[in-house]
């Protein structure tokens, strides 16, 4: 990680975190889904269960008005009869799905049931009771029979509520049990690189920031952490090249003192060279004086001196 920038480092544990969030939520969402359509399925049930204990009400105001009708033979009877097939066939349409087989069992045996109770209504009609009560007799075990289908898919369909419950409670244990150790595993492994990201920033920089403060106290030998291609790593270039700095100075001082020193030498030397030379010439030509040239008493001496 030392070779990737600060930058790429902070993207990358953002985008992580972004990834956690979004897979999380995914997730959540997913089972919310899938939850709402369990309480979806449960509520079908119920109003099943419901349009169920209708039709065996609707069904006993049917063998109610038909044994009526198959007695009375009241016109009255019989409207209020068809009045009640029809919505007791209305609530097996509704009902319809689950249970198809003793839907239909029922739907049979309601035609069967309206058919004896016309016929003995008929052989009432004719004196003939004998037969009319023969037909009631098989008409009230149809009616038990009904009844019991009814009874059975309302118990099929409460069964299969409780059931959905039962699943759907179990099914919300698991996705709390998944979601929390989901959660402390993302967490763990979020938390884990944050802290690995966090360190390879900061101990390069309290190592960068002990060697500026040696070197803020003059300590210009101490040891700077060498450079890498991220960011620290060019603040390391430039400190050191900062801590190189005063040596060259203090060189270039050196030599500047030096030199300092070897003009003011250079100087008195030719001060005192000249002064010799103008000494020097005097003491030759004695006689010069405003800037007339004088000859010497030596070279009179030595004209004297010569042969005649």
């Amino acid at each position: 990680m030392s070779h990737v920038s600060i930058r790429a480092r902070l993207i990358f544990l953002s985008v992580l975190w972004l990834v956690i969030l979004a897979v999380s939520s995914a997730l959540l969402i997913r089972e919310l889904m899938r939850h709402s359509q369990s309480l979806a399925e449960q509520a079908r049930l119920v109003s099943i269960v419901r349009t169920a204990t209708t039709a065996s009400k609707h069904f006993g105001d049917l063998k109610y008005w038909l044994t009526d009708l198959a007695i009375t033979q009241l016109a009255s009877s019989q409207e209020n009869a068809a009045a009640a097939k029809v919505r007791l066939d209305q609530d097996l349409k509704a009902i319809a799905a689950v249970p198809s087989e003793g839907v239909a069992a029922i739907g049979r045996e309601v035609d069967t049931l309206t058919d004896l109770a016309r016929r003995a209504g008929e052989a009432f009609s004719g004196d003939d009771s004998a037969e009319g009560n023969a037909l009631l007799a098989q008409a009230r075990s149809r009616i038990l029979n009904i009844d019991d289908e009814i009874d059975t898919i309302v118990a099929q369909v409460e069964q299969q509520a409780l059931a959905g419950r039962d699943a759907s409670a179990r099914e919300a244990e698991r996705v709390v049990e998944l979601s929390i150790m989901g959660g402390m595993v993302a967490l763990a492994l979020a938390l884990g690189l944050t802290a690995l990201v966090v360190r390879s920033i900061t101990v390069p920089l309290k190592r960068l920031e002990g060697s500026m403060a040696a070197i803020t106290r003059g300590e210009l030998d101490v040891k700077i952490p060498p450079a890498s291609a991220h960011e620290i790593g060019a603040m390391t270039k430039t400190l050191g090249m900062f801590a190189r700095q005063p040596d060259r100075a203090g060189a270039s001082g050196t030599r500047t003192a030096a030199r300092r020193r070897r003009d003011p030498q250079r100087a008195r030397r030719r001060r005192g060279g000249t002064a010799r030379a103008e000494g020097g010439a005097g003491q030759s030509n004695p006689g010069r004086k405003d800037g007339i040239a004088r000859p010497a008493h030596g070279g009179d001496r030595a004209r004297d001196q010569e042969p005649a």
